[in-house]
Formats: C-alpha cells, structure tokens, sequence
C-alpha cells in the first residue's frame, strides 16, 4: 500500500515537471544572450546574466498601445453585454410572450455549439460591415453572450 502510494507521488512528480519544466526554460533563456541560448550542449542558467532580451522586445513592440486596446475591448464587451444580456434575461425570465420557451431552448442549444465554428462568419461581417482591422470588430461579436443571459434568466 505504501509503496503503491510513493510511485503515485513519484508518477505526479515527473509529470509536474514536464508541464513546469518547459516554462523554468524559457524563463531561463529569457537571460541569456543570443549566443549562450543556441549553444550546443545548452547551459541550464544563464553564465552572463542579462536583460538584453527584454529591452529588444519593449522597442521593438509598442505593448502600451497593446494594453490600452486590451482594457478598452474589455470595457466595451463587458459593459453592452451586461446591458444587452440583462434585457433579454429579464424578457426571458418575467414577461410572458408567444414563442419564449421554444426561444430559449434555441437559446440553450446554442451553448453547446462550439465559438470557433463563428469565427469566419463573424470575420464575414466584420469585413461587409467595413469594422476589419478595427478595434469595434474585437467586441462587437461578443456582446450577446448565451451564457450570460442563461444565467442571468436564472438570477432573475
């Protein structure tokens, strides 16, 4: 039993490390110069340690202008989704309508559809609707979310 329990210990050992250990080296080679990271045999710690690496990448990427863009996708989607899914969650939940619970069982169907399968017909739109290459086109698919006026509906 003892022995059962250490090669289960043992086991999840091993595999933490082949999921952690990948991460620890490229946090490793991130010190490294360009040199020392495709050296052959590769050295584990970094023998001049450096910010080199870093530095190119900030220049090189204006990641400010990334973060802004972030923040305000995460603003937009979150902010009209809240609206839109709260209406129709209470529409859903309080008023009593022709057609509202073969509606919301389409609704819940379409849960279990897979978002990867939107991606090109959103992409479609996107580009008819002249929105390509905008920052619109990041949240304007996502602001109906089944999810969110499920649960809402629930809350409600």
């Amino acid at each position: 039993m003892r022995i059962r329990k250490w090669g289960i210990y043992l086991l999840l050992v091993l595999c933490s490390a082949g999921t952690v250990g990948p991460f620890l080296w490229m946090i490793s080679t991130s010190f490294k110069t360009y040199e020392e990271s495709i050296r052959i045999p590769p050295t584990i710690f970094p023998e001049a340690f450096t910010l080199e690496s870093y530095g190119e990448v900030i220049e090189k990427f204006p990641f400010l202008d990334f973060y802004i863009n972030t923040f305000l996708v995460l603003l937009f989607t979150i902010g009209i989704e809240l609206v839109i899914c709260s209406m129709a969650a209470y529409a859903f939940a309080r008023l009593h309508f022709p057609g509202r619970d073969v509606i919301f069982v389409i609704l819940l169907a379409l849960l279990m559809v897979p978002g990867q399968i939107f991606l090109v017909p959103n992409y479609d739109i996107m580009v008819k609707l002249r929105l390509a290459d905008t920052v619109t086109a990041l949240w304007l698919p996502k602001v109906f979310s089944a999810f969110g006026t499920f649960m809402l509906r629930e809350f409600f």
